[in-house]
Protein backbone atom coordinates (compact mmCIF):
# COMPACT_ATOMS: atom_id res chain seq x y z
CA UNK A 1 0.00 0.00 0.00
CA UNK A 2 2.87 2.53 0.99
CA UNK A 3 4.53 1.72 -2.66
CA UNK A 4 1.23 2.82 -3.85
CA UNK A 5 0.95 6.14 -2.24
CA UNK A 6 4.84 6.62 -3.26
CA UNK A 7 3.90 6.12 -6.80
CA UNK A 8 0.95 8.11 -6.82
CA UNK A 9 3.08 10.87 -5.07
CA UNK A 10 5.75 10.47 -7.81
CA UNK A 11 3.30 10.68 -10.50
CA UNK A 12 1.57 13.87 -9.04
CA UNK A 13 5.08 15.63 -8.09
CA UNK A 14 6.35 15.16 -12.11
CA UNK A 15 2.75 16.32 -13.66
CA UNK A 16 3.40 19.75 -11.40
CA UNK A 17 6.67 20.15 -12.34
CA UNK A 18 6.12 20.12 -16.19
CA UNK A 19 2.56 21.62 -15.36
CA UNK A 20 3.34 24.73 -13.58
CA UNK A 21 6.50 26.20 -15.13
CA UNK A 22 4.39 25.58 -18.58
CA UNK A 23 1.33 27.78 -17.23
CA UNK A 24 3.65 30.72 -16.58
CA UNK A 25 5.77 30.35 -19.77
CA UNK A 26 1.82 30.78 -21.39
CA UNK A 27 1.54 33.45 -19.11
CA UNK A 28 4.93 35.44 -20.56
CA UNK A 29 4.23 34.54 -23.77
CA UNK A 30 1.02 36.46 -23.89
CA UNK A 31 2.38 39.89 -23.18
CA UNK A 32 5.68 39.04 -25.11
CA UNK A 33 6.27 42.53 -27.18
CA UNK A 34 6.45 40.45 -30.70
CA UNK A 35 3.20 39.20 -30.09
CA UNK A 36 1.30 41.97 -28.69
CA UNK A 37 2.94 44.47 -31.54
CA UNK A 38 3.11 42.66 -34.74
CA UNK A 39 5.18 42.75 -37.94
CA UNK A 40 1.85 43.51 -39.45
CA UNK A 41 0.68 45.86 -36.80
CA UNK A 42 4.24 47.62 -37.60
CA UNK A 43 3.67 47.68 -41.28
CA UNK A 44 0.18 48.57 -40.91
CA UNK A 45 1.51 51.57 -38.48
CA UNK A 46 4.63 52.86 -40.96
CA UNK A 47 2.29 51.87 -44.39
CA UNK A 48 6.25 50.33 -45.10
CA UNK A 49 7.26 46.82 -45.13
CA UNK A 50 9.21 46.51 -42.34
CA UNK A 51 12.01 43.98 -40.75
CA UNK A 52 10.58 40.52 -38.42
CA UNK A 53 10.71 41.57 -35.22
CA UNK A 54 13.80 41.65 -33.36
CA UNK A 55 12.98 39.89 -29.75
CA UNK A 56 15.22 40.85 -27.03
CA UNK A 57 15.39 40.23 -23.06
CA UNK A 58 15.89 43.32 -20.99
CA UNK A 59 16.71 44.58 -17.74
CA UNK A 60 15.88 47.67 -15.28
CA UNK A 61 12.84 46.86 -15.96
CA UNK A 62 13.43 43.47 -16.83
CA UNK A 63 11.12 42.09 -19.52
CA UNK A 64 11.09 41.86 -23.43
CA UNK A 65 11.54 44.30 -26.14
CA UNK A 66 10.73 43.57 -30.05
CA UNK A 67 11.98 45.98 -32.85
CA UNK A 68 10.80 46.18 -36.11
CA UNK A 69 12.75 48.71 -38.86
CA UNK A 70 12.74 49.76 -42.23
CA UNK A 71 15.65 51.61 -44.50
CA UNK A 72 13.98 54.66 -46.10
CA UNK A 73 16.18 57.49 -48.27
CA UNK A 74 19.25 56.09 -46.62
CA UNK A 75 17.61 56.09 -43.09
CA UNK A 76 17.14 53.27 -40.63
CA UNK A 77 13.39 53.82 -38.56
CA UNK A 78 10.50 51.64 -36.77
CA UNK A 79 9.21 50.61 -33.40
CA UNK A 80 10.96 49.26 -30.19
CA UNK A 81 8.08 47.85 -28.02
CA UNK A 82 9.76 46.97 -24.35
CA UNK A 83 7.31 45.19 -22.10
CA UNK A 84 7.84 44.31 -18.45
CA UNK A 85 5.48 42.00 -16.44
CA UNK A 86 5.26 41.74 -12.93
CA UNK A 87 6.79 38.58 -12.64
CA UNK A 88 9.86 39.13 -14.42
CA UNK A 89 10.04 42.67 -12.49
CA UNK A 90 10.10 40.36 -9.18
CA UNK A 91 12.29 38.37 -10.30
CA UNK A 92 14.57 40.79 -11.12
CA UNK A 93 14.43 42.47 -7.61
CA UNK A 94 15.10 45.93 -8.73
CA UNK A 95 11.45 47.54 -8.71
CA UNK A 96 8.61 46.07 -6.48
CA UNK A 97 6.02 46.75 -9.17
CA UNK A 98 5.83 48.67 -12.34
CA UNK A 99 3.66 51.24 -10.59
CA UNK A 100 6.61 52.41 -8.49
CA UNK A 101 8.88 52.77 -11.99
CA UNK A 102 6.26 54.63 -13.44
CA UNK A 103 5.99 56.85 -10.58
CA UNK A 104 9.84 56.72 -10.18
CA UNK A 105 10.24 58.36 -13.63
CA UNK A 106 7.57 60.71 -13.63
CA UNK A 107 8.84 62.02 -10.43
CA UNK A 108 12.52 62.40 -12.33
CA UNK A 109 10.95 63.70 -15.22
CA UNK A 110 9.06 66.68 -13.15
CA UNK A 111 11.85 67.38 -11.22
CA UNK A 112 14.48 68.36 -14.09
CA UNK A 113 13.99 71.13 -16.06
CA UNK A 114 15.28 69.99 -19.13
CA UNK A 115 13.26 66.83 -19.24
CA UNK A 116 10.03 68.51 -17.80
CA UNK A 117 9.95 70.63 -20.98
CA UNK A 118 8.31 67.57 -23.14
CA UNK A 119 6.99 65.85 -20.30
CA UNK A 120 3.15 65.01 -21.24
CA UNK A 121 0.39 63.50 -19.40
CA UNK A 122 -1.60 61.10 -21.49
CA UNK A 123 -4.92 60.10 -19.86
CA UNK A 124 -7.16 57.54 -21.68
CA UNK A 125 -4.18 54.98 -22.64
CA UNK A 126 -4.06 52.31 -20.16
CA UNK A 127 -4.28 52.80 -16.17
CA UNK A 128 -1.36 55.59 -16.44
CA UNK A 129 0.72 56.95 -19.08
CA UNK A 130 2.86 59.66 -20.46
CA UNK A 131 5.03 61.25 -23.28
CA UNK A 132 8.55 62.21 -22.65
CA UNK A 133 9.55 64.03 -25.71
CA UNK A 134 11.05 60.26 -27.44
CA UNK A 135 9.28 57.45 -25.71
CA UNK A 136 5.13 56.67 -24.59
CA UNK A 137 4.77 54.67 -21.04
CA UNK A 138 2.06 53.13 -19.87
CA UNK A 139 0.85 50.64 -17.79
CA UNK A 140 -2.45 48.36 -17.77
CA UNK A 141 -2.51 45.94 -15.11
CA UNK A 142 0.34 44.78 -13.63
CA UNK A 143 2.52 45.33 -16.99
CA UNK A 144 4.71 48.18 -17.55
CA UNK A 145 5.03 48.78 -21.36
CA UNK A 146 7.41 51.32 -23.29
CA UNK A 147 7.14 52.24 -26.75
CA UNK A 148 9.59 54.04 -28.98
CA UNK A 149 9.22 55.08 -32.56
CA UNK A 150 11.38 56.52 -34.98
CA UNK A 151 9.35 57.64 -37.82
CA UNK A 152 10.19 58.79 -41.49
CA UNK A 153 9.78 62.67 -41.97
CA UNK A 154 9.67 63.75 -45.59
CA UNK A 155 9.19 67.29 -44.88
CA UNK A 156 11.52 70.72 -45.83
CA UNK A 157 12.16 72.44 -42.60
CA UNK A 158 13.08 76.02 -42.45
CA UNK A 159 15.49 75.00 -39.87
CA UNK A 160 16.47 72.78 -37.26
CA UNK A 161 14.06 73.24 -34.46
CA UNK A 162 10.95 72.73 -36.89
CA UNK A 163 12.38 69.52 -38.01
CA UNK A 164 12.51 68.31 -34.31
CA UNK A 165 9.11 69.39 -33.24
CA UNK A 166 7.40 67.80 -36.47
CA UNK A 167 9.57 64.54 -35.70
CA UNK A 168 8.20 64.53 -32.21
CA UNK A 169 4.96 65.45 -33.17
CA UNK A 170 4.72 62.57 -35.51
CA UNK A 171 6.49 59.73 -33.11
CA UNK A 172 4.16 60.67 -30.41
CA UNK A 173 1.03 60.48 -32.99
CA UNK A 174 2.51 56.64 -34.17
CA UNK A 175 3.34 55.61 -30.62
CA UNK A 176 -0.15 56.58 -29.66
CA UNK A 177 -1.59 54.37 -32.45
CA UNK A 178 1.04 51.46 -31.57
CA UNK A 179 -0.65 52.12 -27.49
CA UNK A 180 -4.46 51.44 -28.98
CA UNK A 181 -2.77 48.11 -30.82
CA UNK A 182 -0.93 46.96 -28.05
CA UNK A 183 -3.63 48.06 -25.08
CA UNK A 184 -6.65 45.94 -27.38
CA UNK A 185 -4.03 42.75 -27.74
CA UNK A 186 -3.67 42.51 -23.45
CA UNK A 187 -7.59 42.79 -23.47
CA UNK A 188 -7.93 39.86 -26.10
CA UNK A 189 -5.47 37.40 -23.88
CA UNK A 190 -6.18 35.37 -21.41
Amino acid sequence: MEKKHFVLFLVAAITWAFVMPMSRVQAETATDACSLFTRGNAEILFKETVSEGISRDTTAPAGHSCRYSFNKKGGAYGIKVRVSTHTALQAEGIYASAAEIMERQKNARKASSYASKSFKEVPGHGDDAFWNGTDLWLIKGETLIIITVNAFLDIAAKDMATLEKAKEEKNYSLSLQAAETILSAIQETP
